[in-house]
This record gives C-alpha cells, structure tokens and sequence, in this order.
C-alpha cells in the first residue's frame, strides 16, 4: 500500500506546471494550448481547449480569495473579446470553435462564501474546482480536482397582477369600486403597481401616494402626505415593487 499526504504547492512554481502537464486531472478531454499568456489585466494562468474545441479559461489560486472571481472575469472578457484572433493564433497546435462562447474555469483549495455566492449570478459558463495536492512515499507528488456545486440563482417570487390580486374580493360591489378607483386614478397619471403579496403600491413621478391592501370584504389604504419621499407599507416601510425604502413617521387612512 503507497501511503500520500496531504500537502500545500505554490501556485506558479507547482500547481500550474502540475496542471500544464496533466489538464485531464481538470477535465477529461481538455488540452492546454498555453500558460501565462498577456492581456490587458495581466498574464492569464492557463488557456485551453474542452474535448468540443469551446476555449476555456483557467484561472489558479494556491488558497481561497475573494478576488478569485473577479480576476478570472477579468480574463474572460479579455479572451471572448479576442477570441477570432486567439482561435487563428493557435490553428496550428489546435481547433477552437471560435462561436462558442468561451468557458471560465476557476481552481483553488477553496472558495470563499462570497465567491460561491456571487458565482450564481454570473451568466458565463462557470466551473469552481476544488484541488487537492498530496505527495507520495517516493516525493512524487500530484493532484485531485473536483468541480463543485455552488448552486443556482433563486427564483424572484411571483407577483400577481392587479386583476388576479382583485380575484380575492368575495364582495362584487367591493371589487366593482375598487375597479373604479383604479380607473379614475389612471386618468390622473397615477402609476399603479402590484407589489407582494395582497399589496398595490401608488405612485405620482417620483412621489408616493399610498399602499393599498386588498381584504376579502372591504379594503383601506395607508396614505401620506405629499412630502416627496415615498410611500408607507406594512410594517412602516416603504416599497416600490416591493423593495423597502425609508421609514415613515407619519399616515393616514381611507377605506371602501
């Protein structure tokens, strides 16, 4: 039985030579077509090619950084922007499909919090890809990579339109009045939007009016002043689109 031992590398002087002549530890199928290459944001660590000729871009670090990812994209745009003149610098050692976009692959130890949480709102073909070193008995030493689920972007919630908000209404008479507020409100240029829940916001420009909570029998609005600021919503916040603004100090109330 070889025993091994779990050890540290040095980022240019071990991992990248260690990646350069295996690229397959990353990814099957995947050739590196050169190292340290010039752009306008310094000297990108690996470029390589996938197994369908997409290019890759590979970016090390030797431990966890939160400026991992925003180096890497650095790199990226540089390349997806060179991209025809990259594909005809190299036709010769290798073919890259030069209308696929390229791919963004990151290496490391570990990621940070921030890095796994931001990675799921960028909209680029991403990898994070975890390494592990060890060497041998024999000093011989080597790589483990594994490419990890940071997970997705959530999906914003649902907000039901004014018609399907007024669906809740038991009282015709109620949503007949209710409709005719609306109306008369469109005429004035007010702005009327749903926000969560039972919730309609209004707004004239820049100025809020008042929220308007939709109940089964009967509804009342919470309305301010015109003071310019907004407007109050539950909990004494204001919202536009359901986004909570500054806090009130002062209301006032109507119902039908």
């Amino acid at each position: 039985m070889i025993k091994v031992k779990a050890i540290s590398v040095r980022e240019k002087e071990e991992l990248e030579p260690l990646l350069i002549a295996n690229p397959e530890i990353i990814e099957e199928g995947l050739k590196v077509i050169t190292h340290q290459h010039p752009t306008d944001s310094g000297p990108l660590d690996i470029l390589a090619v996938d197994s369908e000729g997409t290019l890759a871009v590979v970016e090390l670090k030797n431990e966890a950084a939160d400026s991992h990812l925003d180096q890497g994209l650095r790199y990226y745009d540089w390349c997806r922007q060179n991209i025809s003149w990259i594909a005809n610098a190299y036709k010769g050692k290798t073919e890259i499909n030069a209308d696929a976009t390229p791919r963004l692959m990151l290496i490391a130890p570990a990621f940070t919090d921030t890095v796994r949480r931001i990675a799921k709102y960028i909209d680029v073909e991403l990898d994070l890809i975890e390494y592990h070193a060890f060497e041998n008995e024999k000093g011989e030493r080597g790589l483990i990579c594994t490419a990890i689920d940071f997970g997705q972007a959530p999906v914003p919630p649902e907000i039901p339109s004014i018609e399907k908000k007024m669906e809740y209404f038991q009282s015709e008479k109620v949503k007949d009045l209710f409709r005719s507020v609306l109306d008369g409100l469109g005429t004035k240029q007010v702005e009327i939007k749903p926000i969560h829940e039972l919730w309609i916001s209004f707004w004239y420009g820049v100025n809020g009016l008042c929220t308007w909570p939709l109940r089964e029998t009967s509804s009342s609005c919470r309305c301010l002043p015109q003071t310019g600021t907004g407007t109050v919503g539950p909990g004494s916040q204001r919202e536009r689109n359901g986004t909570p603004l500054s806090r009130s100090t002062s209301r006032s109330t109507c119902s039908i």
